[in-house]
């Protein structure tokens, strides 16, 4: 029996051979070495099992060296097998009790659906597996609800067309895509919004139930720890919780809801309100489907006769065909190609050069509230969800110490324009910021957060705001790089897309034909024009400090456009370290802000 375990998380473009190599040494080596010895020795065995591994089933975005491994040892077993040799993998789930499963990683593999199995019930599976004389097979606790549509998100799965559970689970979601369903929750609770006299009491029992339910996400005891006027992103949900939440409450109200709900709601009393709104159309008649509220929207065109169109569809974007296409291009070493055609094609989206063409510029994200200055405002990279989705685990590490809030850039979901160039995006953040109370004249100094290539468009902003009289006291740019050229390589536009969407399965906002445009079409822009030297602009450049593991070579460059520059490298790699990791890298800003801050504040005092 050979259960050796150990695993490297890296995508298999950051995996190194050494890396590789360590992993197949412990999984692969082994059984190798049993293997040969037990045929050297003409040992007549009753079994020979090797510990596998669900990774190298249903393959892992993030774990490629270990998916590797563990698909290597199913081929020995197979090899063993056509020889007449004893011979049984088994590819487990998640482990409960300790071990591989414990901690971070065993909460990241729940989050997916794979629930810790009690190790009664594996030994049970090991059992029944060597009483049948299985050859392969896989033995795991799998929540379908939840691990179906985050393996399926972008195309079906002909691995699961025949599992049992997985059919029913896939058959229950595509009737729930059709027509909600009406379980004896949503029953009962039409029944009671039905007997309540008026609209302001129908609303309040809504908020009752997302108060609830939102405590359950959280793991709260009751709902009365969950405040009905702060934003959920303050309250500690992230993109999986919001998905977990919006999936409960559309089982309670029995209304389909979709889209980014906490960004679209961000409090239960906003999100109480669309409810009942919802199920006043739905009581009209009127289907009382949510759709995603695009957030930009340039004035509308004149109707031609006929019913209106209405917004799209956010289950258009599921099918993702230029997703599937990218992803299919890039597995062939062409996602290069892919994305040039792309990128191209937000030349056909609607546009703006102008932030006057838009109907209205939304407001700052808030994320946490705290009395301390300055004020952080976070600008999000142009791969990710483009919102304040991105920041929400780094600013948990400011709650209740300062003030961190977010913008938006245009052009990611459905029904949005995207900005033409450079300009028109600085404007729009320009006048995003100065439109908000938090960087009013009065309100003391901000500092602007740039991640990733929301970096390089901080830097623009703060030259921009400057030219507008109101400039920010610092800048802290997150792995960002230094552009040299137009656009960005043809190695980092293939490669990101794929890292982005393995790193962010099953998350709001990530994936879909508009997104991926947008990617390509803020990528293509050309920067250097717009970024002056700052000789004065205080600076903090933290990089990722866990190797090459998820960004290219070109963010350990150092930052050239400011004259006052800190470096400094935290633990994770370019995801993880606004992730899992996000913690220590709010405490390294932190402790910049506390030091630059308070020594700004002694001068200003002599």
């Amino acid at each position: 029996m050979h259960s050796a375990g150990t695993a490297t998380g890296a995508l298999v473009v950051d995996t190194t051979a050494a890396e590789l190599e360590a992993v197949s040494a412990v999984k692969v080596g082994g059984a190798l070495h049993l293997h040969e010895l037990t045929l050297e020795r003409g040992l007549d065995l009753d079994a020979f099992v090797t510990f596998s591994s669900g990774a190298a089933v249903w393959g892992s975005g993030i774990l490629a060296a270990y998916g590797a491994a563990n698909a290597a040892l199913d081929a020995l077993v197979a090899r063993r097998r056509a020889a007449g040799l004893a011979g049984t993998s088994v590819a487990w789930g998640l482990w409960g009790g300790g071990g591989m499963g414990a901690g971070e990683a065993g909460e990241q593999l729940s989050s997916y659906g794979l629930r810790p199995m009690a190790a009664e019930r594996g030994i049970q599976g090991l059992a029944q597996a060597l009483d049948d004389g299985e050859d392969q097979l896989v033995v795991a606790d799998i929540d379908w609800d939840r691990f179906l549509p985050t393996y399926t998100v972008f195309r079906p799965s002909p691995l699961l067309s025949t599992v049992p559970e997985a059919i029913r689970a896939n058959a229950a979601e595509a009737e729930n895509e059709q027509e909600a369903e009406t379980s004896i929750e949503a029953a009962a609770l039409r029944k009671r919004l039905a007997a309540a006299p008026s609209p302001l009491e129908r609303e309040t029992i809504l908020l009752d139930v997302v108060r609830e339910h939102a405590a359950a996400v959280l793991g709260h005891t009751g709902a009365a720890a969950v405040q009905p006027d702060t934003t959920f992103l303050e309250q500690g949900f992230n993109s999986l919780s919001a998905v977990e939440l919006r999936n409960r409450l559309a089982r309670v109200t029995g209304l389909r809801l979709t889209g980014p709900m906490m960004l679209d709601h961000p409090t239960p009393t906003a999100t109480a309100a669309h409810l009942r709104e919802l199920f006043a159309t739905d009581q009209a008649g009127e289907g009382g489907t949510d759709q995603p509220a695009p957030r930009f929207l340039l004035p509308a065109a004149p109707q031609a006769d006929g019913p209106p169109a209405g917004p799209p569809d956010p289950r258009a974007a599921a099918s993702s065909s230029l997703t599937a296409l990218y992803l299919r291009a890039h597995s062939s070493g062409r996602g290069a190609d892919a994305m040039r055609m792309i990128t191209g094609l937000g030349a056909f989206r609607p546009s703006f050069t102008s932030p006057e063409e838009l109907a209205g510029i939304p407001p700052l994200v808030p994320l946490t509230r705290g009395p301390e200055g300055p004020t952080l405002i976070c600008l999000p990279s142009f791969g990710g969800t483009a919102d304040a989705q991105e920041f929400v685990r780094l600013a948990h590490g400011f709650r209740g110490k300062r003030q961190i809030l977010a913008v938006t850039v245009p052009g990611y979901i459905p029904g949005e324009p995207l900005a033409a160039g450079p300009d028109a995006l600085l404007d729009l953040y320009a006048g995003t910021v100065l439109g908000s109370p938090e960087a009013a004249a009065d309100a003391g100094p901000f500092v602007l957060v740039g991640y990733s290539s929301g970096g390089v468009t901080a830097h623009a902003l703060a030259a921009r705001l400057a030219e507008r009289g109101r400039p920010p006291a610092a800048l802290v740019l997150l792995d960002t790089f230094t552009p040299d050229r137009a656009g960005v390589s043809d190695e980092v536009i293939s490669e990101l897309p794929a890292a982005v969407l393995a790193n962010n399965v099953g998350a709001d906002g990530i994936g879909g034909d508009d997104w991926l445009i947008a990617c390509g079409h803020y990528y293509d822009f050309d920067w250097r024009a717009h970024l002056p030297h700052a000789a004065g602009l205080p600076t903090l450049l933290i990089r990722h400090a866990d190797g090459d593991d998820g960004a290219a070579d070109f963010v350990q460059v150092p930052w050239a456009y400011s004259g006052d520059v800190t470096p400094v490298a935290v633990p994770g790699d370019h995801f993880s370290m606004i992730g899992s990791r996000a913690e220590t890298t709010a405490l390294a800003v932190e402790s910049w802000l506390a030091t630059r801050f308070t020594a700004t504040q002694d001068r200003d005092d002599d």
